[in-house]
């Protein structure tokens, strides 16, 4: 999957943005006081118009995060911090819905997965604890109908 430049540009705005905030408060101009610390529940990216375009944001639910938006306002890559419930990148199609997430599920293993339109999981990606691998394929309901794994140092099988 390729990442549109757009989106890079983003990710590197908000955090150009980020460290220049840390860098004034820690810095202080020219002989203008500033505090150490700059404290925050949700840093904002706007654009000329004051739209927001990104955000970096604690919720309340202990989770936190950077979300991007496109020129429309469509949330379209998210970068979770959920603790407890994993972590991970998530990539939404024009419509903002779910078009693939990679991360770490809430028992510590990485994961990959694609869904199609209606956010249906239809194949992915995952390593176990152990070493082994699976790979998965879902069928439209979101079953899975088969998948390919391997067991510690053994050949891949169906």
């Amino acid at each position: 999957m390729r990442i549109k430049p757009s989106v890079v540009l983003a990710v590197f705005l908000i955090l150009a943005a980020a460290y220049g905030v840390l860098y004034a408060a820690g810095s202080g101009h020219r002989g203008v006081a500033a505090a150490g610390v700059v404290r925050a529940e949700r840093f904002e990216l706007v654009d000329s118009s004051g739209e927001v375009r990104g955000a970096w944001y604690y919720a309340e639910d202990g989770s936190s995060g950077i979300a991007l938006s496109d020129q429309r306002g469509t949330v379209r890559v998210l970068l979770d911090f959920a603790g407890d419930d994993g972590e991970g990148l998530t990539l939404r199609d024009r419509e903002g819905k779910l078009a693939a997430w990679v991360g770490i599920g809430s028992d510590g293993n990485p994961r990959v997965h694609l869904f199609d339109k209606q956010e249906r999981p239809r194949c992915g990606l995952e390593l176990n604890a152990d070493g082994s691998a699976e790979v998965a394929v879902y069928d439209e309901e979101g079953k899975a109908l088969d998948a390919l794994g391997s067991q510690g140092g053994e050949r891949p099988a169906l």
